[in-house]
């Protein structure tokens, strides 16, 4: 799961903003508003990134907390999953 591809759900468009970053959801009108590590996952899947690569990125930059760093991005791809927001390649 942490090595596939993944994209952006049609139905959804990603914006980065100051901190982080807004979901929309555009068939439900629906939005989620998302921390750095969440807009961070977003726009690195949408841009073809895979998971692992953020686990990467984010524990080489915050090292003190590199060892939660994965659960935290399974469990946010899991949610966003949830929603629809993003799905395999």
């Amino acid at each position: 799961r942490m090595t596939m591809p993944y994209k952006l759900g049609q139905q959804f468009k990603f914006t980065q903003t100051e901190g982080g970053g807004v979901l929309l959801d555009l068939t439900k009108g629906e939005y989620w508003q998302l921390n750095e590590l969440g807009a961070l996952l977003v726009d690195r899947l949408s841009g073809g990134g895979l998971p692992r690569d953020v686990v990467e990125e984010l524990a080489a930059a915050y090292p003190d907390s590199a060892d939660r760093v994965d659960g935290d991005v399974r469990r946010l791809l899991d949610q966003l999953m949830g929603i629809g927001a993003i799905d395999h390649e």
